[in-house]
């Protein structure tokens, strides 16, 4: 991805491929970020909601309906706990309420299939989730206000 630095006028800021991040304090575009955050979070729901469906096209009203209920939950908290909502806020802080409601949708799913014994799973397997949590130390000190983009516009000049 290339970078530019604009040092002129009203544009003043960097440019890094389609997205146009202004350092003067104006409107900050960064959609790749957006869409990851987004789609990233979104997709990680998405075999809850194809269970949901199954569930649901097995006659398992109630375990079907309670899965549509956790994406759309899901949805919802996902969009309101986006990074560029709260430029200030560490990521991590951020990230809580989806990995809350990721964990209530695994004890949805091992419910829904009649607990760990009978769904042929034993504790030894949610060590699985361990890597998962990765991001929440990785990303302890970021913020949507403190990203890439500002250090590089000021190693530039």
């Amino acid at each position: 991805m290339s970078i530019h630095v604009l040092k002129t006028g009203a544009e003043a800021g960097v440019r890094r491929g389609s997205d146009l991040v202004l350092n003067n304090g104006g409107l900050m575009e960064r959609k790749g970020e957006k869409i990851g955050w987004l789609a990233g979070w979104l997709g990680g729901f998405l075999w809850v909601l194809i269970l949901a469906i199954i569930f649901m096209a097995q006659g398992k009203l109630l375990e079907g309906g309670i899965g549509l209920f956790l994406v759309a939950v899901a949805a919802v908290i996902i969009t309101l706990q986006a990074p560029w909502r709260h430029p200030a806020t560490v990521y991590w802080k951020l990230m809580l309420a989806p990995y809350g409601v990721f964990l209530i949708s695994v004890v949805w799913v091992i419910w829904s299939f009649g607990g760990m014994a009978e769904a042929g799973l034993d504790w030894w397997m949610l060590v699985w989730f361990l890597p998962m949590m990765i991001p929440l130390g990785s990303l302890s000190k970021k913020t949507w206000s403190t990203d890439d983009s500002e250090t590089t516009a000021d190693e530039n000049g």
